[in-house]
């Protein structure tokens, strides 16, 4: 193709490239929908994920033995909501603020918190409208202390349910209907997932979030229905998601790059170009690249405004900026600046408890929790827990040859490269940032448990294939 042609490509329709060809339909094919009988052995998958995840969610019998699930009940059942959204703004006033209900130290995320204390007031008027009704009375208050723990364990669970759906969604885009399939199996059936399920954290909050991030990234890639306004929404997706992903857990924020690798593999199939080389990289411009950079820029101002409204407190109001300035210069600050830092300015306290926690978590530090990482192999602690304890044996196993071997064809630029971009970047390059981190637990690693073992169903699928 010449230089020209690669400027102004005819529009394209396709979606991602399949990992087998399917331009010639079989007889059984006409006979058989396998993409309704996809959906119904997805709808199966998903019951027998319910199962075990909301199997035994009282687990401790309103013990509470976890010691992270502990602290965030006692933060949870003493929150109460707030009666219109600038209430809730206002870090300094705001009682869905743990600074402002006797918190000194919270490092956890504003999103998933917020979410479960108006849950817990929606349950408990439920319960108040059918109160005496034998068939629908509640015994539980679900905004106390021995309540909202169960409300946070049924809500960790449905947030992996939806894990499961992004998964062969990702998957059926990336692959075929039979990958995705067997990926949400793969992550339906996976130890770490259900296990963390039945505790009220922000971990799957997390990664559900984060695989809604992919997907979006996914669909971003992807050529399919190329009007402008179309395209644009799975950017405004990738934001919104990113922005609730950090609020749930910061340490998910290199997410922010997929974006990139996204609109990068756009232009590539966009212009034709297969084997990228920097003669093919110096082509990458007009009004495509344009677009990519514009779409770049809306899922950045999308996030950074989604985390602004999802995670308040870590930002000051009026009223803190004011105490800030005051104690750093003795004098009143002047209007535009106090605006200012209502809005995009960091709530110290906050600030604070970020550099604290990162100090609990270094090899320096004391921290009684954290003398458990010592002499932990960077990489292989962490990749051994994921497979031996986090994924099964198998899967887990499975995981790790299929992502060597589409890291593999993205390397030789095979003809599906593409396809396997997002999930071998996301998954490893997350896996390089935590896994060499002093902190190793293996619940920090469940953000890239979809995109792992849907590269496993990959392998799978296409070592049974062929």
């Amino acid at each position: 193709m010449s230089a020209e042609e690669r400027k102004n490509p005819p529009a394209k329709t396709e979606s991602w490239p399949k990992a087998e060809e399917e331009g010639t339909q079989d007889k059984s094919r006409r006979r058989v929908n396998w993409e309704a009988i996809s959906l119904l052995l997805l709808i199966v998958v998903l019951l027998v994920a319910a199962y075990f995840r909301f199997t035994g969610l009282d687990w401790d019998d309103s013990h509470h033995l976890h010691p992270d699930e502990r602290f965030l009940t006692m933060v949870a059942s003493t929150l109460e909501t707030v009666p219109d959204p600038v209430s809730y703004l206002r870090t300094s006033e705001s009682t869905l603020n743990p600074y402002n209900i006797g918190q000194s130290f919270y490092v956890y995320g504003n999103f998933p918190m917020t979410v479960i204390r108006y849950a817990a007031e929606w349950m408990n008027n439920i319960c108040a409208i059918f109160s005496g009704n034998e068939f629908a009375s509640c015994d539980i208050t679900y905004s106390a202390y021995d309540g909202i723990h169960l409300l946070g364990r049924f809500f960790s669970g449905l947030m992996d349910l939806f894990s499961i759906v992004l998964t062969f969604l990702i998957g059926r885009r990336l692959y075929d209907w039979r990958t995705g399939l067997l990926g949400a199996l793969l992550l339906a059936v996976a130890v770490m997932p259900i296990q963390q399920s039945h505790f009220f954290t922000m971990d799957n909050w997390a990664a559900s979030l984060t695989t809604l991030t992919l997907y979006a990234a996914v669909r971003a890639a992807s050529l399919g229905d190329d009007k402008p306004k179309w395209r644009a929404r799975w950017f405004v997706l990738f934001g919104l998601s990113l922005g609730l992903a950090t609020a749930s857990r910061v340490n998910v924020a290199p997410l922010a790059l997929v974006i990139v690798v996204s609109g990068l593999i756009w232009l590539l199939r966009r212009q034709e170009i297969t084997t990228p080389n920097l003669h093919a990289f110096r082509e990458l411009g007009g009004a495509d690249l344009q677009r990519v950079l514009g779409g770049i820029a809306l899922a950045a101002v999308i996030s950074i405004v989604t985390f602004r409204l999802a995670q308040p407190y870590a930002f000051t109001d009026s009223a803190l900026a004011r105490e800030q300035v005051l104690a750093q210069t003795g004098q009143e600050p002047a209007g535009m600046e106090l605006a200012l830092r209502s809005v995009v300015g960091f709530n110290e306290q906050w600030l604070s408890n970020m550099a604290e926690i990162q100090r609990l978590q270094a090899p320096e530090a004391s921290f009684p929790p954290a003398l458990q990482w010592t002499d932990r192999t960077p990489l292989l602690f962490p990749l051994s827990n994921m497979v031996l304890y986090g994924m099964g044996f198998t899967a887990g196993l499975a995981a790790v040859m299929g992502f060597i071997w589409a890291l593999w064809h993205m390397v030789r630029f095979r003809s599906d490269w593409m396809c396997h971009a997002i999930p071998v970047i996301w998954s490893g390059g997350y896996f390089l940032f935590m896994g060499t981190r002093w902190v190793k637990s293996v619940r920090y690693f469940l953000p890239i448990y979809p995109a792992l073992l849907l590269l496993a169903a990959w392998a799978l699928s296409v070592s049974y294939t062929h």
